[in-house]
């Protein structure tokens, strides 16, 4: 069964029956992921549940020095480090982290370019986050993980390395390039995220990450030392809006996050305008919507924040659905221009989880999260 979220024109934002359906629906995927998972049988569900076991052996020594590079949906981030016990987090920047807007990365060979640029040829050890699906394995010494799917939501769209581990194709051209050995660990940016949750609550149960801006994704802490990446984008338990069914034909995008992202959420404001010939000018980016959503131009004011607001309100059913699935209070580790950038964007969230879980919900933004959770996977 699919949970008609069909928008009609005379109204853009889904009823709270269409939203107490889409919980439960979300909620019924992880269960049943969750079973099989138990089980070792295969996933029925479209969320891939993808298990991350934590690694327990540090593969950087005292006073080395290191990078963390984090690929982002849209951007990058960098920084130069040391590890040091003299530190509480166990290492000091040398250079703190710098933030730069990605390139579109197609194939393998502008994959090794572009990181060969980025790359201080002081350091030997790398840490590398992705904004992708990944299969982890614990190989050579490091985690690796087998690029699942790439996304045209995301600047880094290589489809030649799909199946493949991304360290272990990518050290070799590296090493020859500096010319010594360059050892790369692999990691999800949700783990990352909920790794530096770590660091900051002292939680066995209810942490949860949430990436909700150029592409959407949530997962949680399960046990000690592993961590479920539900790639809840992939969530297609649902019947597509107009729009969305446009995307999907022209091969953009994954179910959910054609519906809210914010990759995709202006298109959907643009098609609106265009259908209904009302005239105003199409807009650029979901930034732009946000923007228009917080201006004094009443009428389209009003129709960008009914896009918000949908987009709010699915985003709130996946946390109310964790939550729920997890039968207990949870903390979400939050990252994503639109979540917490966007005009009354997380405000919504926050009160539309309210009506769809009894359980609390804490959202908490820690900065340079990613860059803190993937240098915690290698001291």
């Amino acid at each position: 069964m699919r949970v008609d979220l069909i928008m009609q024109s005379s109204s853009i934002k889904p009823t709270f029956k269409q939203l107490q359906q889409f919980q439960r629906r979300y909620r019924h995927e992880i269960e049943t992921a969750f079973s099989a998972y138990k089980k070792h049988h295969c996933n029925p569900t479209s969320l891939l549940f993808i298990e991350n076991k934590l690694p327990t052996k540090p593969i950087v020594q005292e006073g080395e020095l290191f990078q963390a590079i984090v690929i982002g949906g849209t951007y990058a981030r960098s920084a130069l480090c040391r590890k040091s016990s003299r530190s509480t987090l166990g290492f000091t920047y040398v250079k703190k982290p710098k933030v730069s807007r990605l390139p579109i990365i197609k194939s393998r060979g502008e994959f090794v370019l572009y990181l060969a640029n980025q790359i201080d040829p002081r350091v030997q050890k790398i840490t590398l986050v992705m904004a992708n699906a990944l299969k982890p394995i614990f190989t050579r010494g490091r985690l690796d993980g087998r690029l699942v799917e790439v996304s045209n939501e995301k600047a880094f769209a290589t489809h030649d390395l799909v199946g493949k581990y991304i360290g272990k194709e990518i050290e070799p051209p590296l090493s020859d390039h500096f010319k010594k050995a360059i050892i790369i660990s692999v990691a999800n940016d949700g783990l990352c995220l909920l790794l530096s949750g770590l660091t900051k609550k002292r939680m066995q149960k209810g942490l949860v990450f949430g990436i909700v801006g150029t592409g959407i994704n949530f997962g949680f802490l399960f046990k000690d030392r592993i961590v479920i990446n539900l790639e809840s984008a992939e969530f297609n338990a649902f019947v597509p809006s107009n729009t969305g069914k446009m995307l999907a034909e022209q091969g953009l995008g994954s179910p959910l996050g054609r519906e809210a992202s914010g990759k995709f959420l202006y298109l959907h404001f643009n098609d609106y305008l265009k259908k209904r010939r009302l005239l105003y000018p199409p807009l650029g980016s979901t930034e732009e919507l946000s923007q228009l959503a917080s201006s004094h131009a009443w009428d389209v004011s009003k129709l960008a924040q009914s896009f918000l607001y949908r987009s709010a309100s699915l985003v709130a059913c996946q946390i109310a659905g964790i939550a729920n699935f997890l039968r207990s209070d949870i903390c979400c580790i939050m990252e994503g221009s639109l979540f917490w950038k966007g005009h009354n964007y997380k405000q919504t969230v926050s009160k539309i989880v309210q009506k769809l879980t009894l359980r609390r919900v804490e959202f908490l933004k820690i900065p340079n999260a990613e860059i803190l959770g993937a240098v915690k996977l290698i001291i």
